[in-house]
């Protein structure tokens, strides 16, 4: 049974790198309450010509799981047991951790290679898809359905309000700070 000291990282990824604007990363990492414990910010990646011309259709897989997610995940200090992330990109990333992809269930269209698993979340909240890899262990995936639903149930934890977390300190940070801007 999953305790209440997990520790759950939250990659959140903005932005399209279609040259218009920039693509936008962070990492929160929290306890199973949602109580941040880390919070990792990179600045924003904005390809250039060459880059889109020698990675076409490839750009954004390369920019979200190379450029941004790596980095921030081999980085952290506080070692999550497994990362929710809002883009299905980010699944290819190289990382010591199960990375996962989560996704409101009803908009949710499996693609080869992948796995998944829905949980219903309480108090009439949409249900939520996780995936991952074929290629990945499915105790990985169970495991996180488990703790995520228990830090639900136990202290009301929505992946996606921490998603809009991410992005508020994100964009609080671009107004501070040029680095930030994109």
């Amino acid at each position: 049974m999953p305790s209440d000291d997990q520790i759950i990282g939250f990659l959140g990824l903005f932005g399209e790198s279609d040259g218009a604007s920039a693509v936008r990363a962070g990492l929160l990492v929290t306890d199973s309450r949602g109580y941040p414990q880390e919070f990792r910010v990179a600045s924003p990646v904005r390809p250039n010509a060459l880059q889109r011309s020698l990675y076409g259709s490839d750009l954004n897989q390369f920019m979200i799981s190379d450029i941004l997610a790596a980095p921030l995940l081999k980085d952290v200090q506080i070692v999550p047991s497994f990362v929710l992330t809002n883009r299905r990109e980010a699944l290819t990333t190289r990382s010591p951790y199960s990375v996962l992809y989560v996704s409101n269930a009803d908009e949710f269209v499996p693609l080869p290679r992948e796995r998944s698993l829905t949980i219903g979340l309480a108090r009439g909240q949409a249900d939520i898809a996780l995936v991952q890899f074929i290629d990945d262990a499915e105790e990985d995936l169970e495991s996180a359905a488990a703790v995520l639903s228990t830090a639900h149930d136990g202290h009301d934890l929505d992946p996606f309000e921490l998603f809009e977390r991410i992005l508020n300190v994100i964009e609080q940070l671009a107004h501070g700070d040029r680095r930030y801007r994109a």
